[in-house]
């Protein structure tokens, strides 16, 4: 008889400044920016039991669990509108 476990665990953090509205623009408070913070975290665990391999019935059964979890957070800015962003 046999017994199988296999684990995995992630977390990824990401920031992420880009142009917002894709234009160039010289008037002031009109250049828009989006600012993206993405939190991830995964963990995985699979069970798997087996029977002999020299047994007259071989059989297997296993079971998996996922959990897993995202947390995001969207800022959009206007150049020369305001000290602090927005919380959209």
């Amino acid at each position: 008889m046999g017994l199988n476990s296999t684990s995995a665990y992630n977390v990824e953090e990401s920031n992420k400044l880009y142009d917002a509205d894709g234009q160039i623009s010289t008037l002031p408070g009109t250049d828009m920016r989006q600012f993206a913070e993405v939190f991830l975290k995964d963990f995985s665990q699979e069970l798997r039991l087996s029977s002999s391999a020299d047994t007259r019935l071989r059989w297997l059964i296993g079971a998996n669990y996922i959990d897993q979890g995202r947390r995001s957070d969207d800022r959009i800015y206007w150049s020369g509108a305001a000290p602090f962003p927005w919380t959209v």
